[in-house]
């Protein structure tokens, strides 16, 4: 009898959603996952950016991978939202991907509108279950993120989690998942 598919929920961030994560949440089936949107029933959980801090703190996760943590001590929000859209825009333009840059920012001002959501993530942020969770985590840091600070050391969780450092901005999981997808193998299998 062949064993059922893993159950992946993706957690998305401030001004998110699953039109921004459509190819990512493809891929993941086309891997042999199963995408589901109940964290409680998910054997992996995958948060992105703010999607982090809306992890429950009793699931029956084996694994929760952790894209672009938000958390940069002495660096401010409206800092890193403008160095994340100067960041995006050249790298999109400079490797020919602005259309698909459109199309996301499209979505993340669509996204901006889900006012409950984002009430969750500030709420989840407060309670700091997240860091917590430490020995089941994986964060995948990439390396040109200007919300997740370089210096991974400096992440306050209580137990240490499994850091994995990919090229790329912060959305990078949006337009390449093919790395976070064999990570997420790796570590969820």
């Amino acid at each position: 009898m062949p064993s059922a598919r893993p159950l992946v929920c993706m957690l998305y961030g401030f001004c998110e959603g699953p039109q921004v994560g459509k190819r990512f949440e493809r891929e993941l089936a086309r891997a042999g996952f199963q995408v589901t949107h109940d964290p409680m029933n998910a054997n992996i959980i995958i948060g992105h950016s703010g999607g982090c801090f809306l992890v429950p703190a009793r699931s029956r996760a084996k694994i929760i991978i952790q894209i672009g943590l938000p958390f940069w001590p002495n660096r401010s929000l409206p800092g890193s939202i403008w160095r994340k859209f100067i960041s995006d825009l050249h790298s999109h333009h400079r490797e020919g991907a602005l259309h698909f840059w459109l199309r996301k920012t499209f979505w993340n001002v669509t996204y901006f509108w889900n006012i409950p959501a984002n009430i969750r993530m500030l709420r989840g942020r407060r309670r700091g279950t997240l860091w917590r969770q430490g020995e089941r985590t994986v964060v995948i840091r990439p390396s040109m993120d200007t919300f997740c600070t370089s210096d991974v050391t400096a992440l306050p969780f209580t137990s240490a989690p499994k850091i994995v450092e990919l090229p790329g901005h912060h959305d990078q999981c949006w337009r390449d998942p093919a790395p976070y997808i064999a990570i997420i193998k790796t570590y969820g299998t």
